[in-house]
């Protein structure tokens, strides 16, 4: 799962920030990872965008399934 948080005031949009070098970047780490590693299921990545300051913390959008390892 990919987390990103944004402030309420943030102009940027955590979700732009997940652009497909990221979706890269994460796919490999996972997959040089998994090469020493036993995984009995298909890998997916799930986006969570996260808006607040802590304390106060909200899940704004979930996609289940954002994207795969390339």
């Amino acid at each position: 799962m990919e987390v990103k948080l944004a402030s309420d005031g943030s102009a940027t949009m955590a979700l732009e920030k997940i652009d497909p070098a990221k979706q890269s970047r994460i796919s490999h780490a996972v997959l040089h990872y998994l090469s020493g590693h036993e995984c009995p299921e298909e890998v997916r990545f799930d986006v969570a965008l996260v808006r607040g300051t802590p304390p106060d913390l909200r899940v704004e959008i979930y996609i289940e399934d954002a994207f795969r390892p390339d």
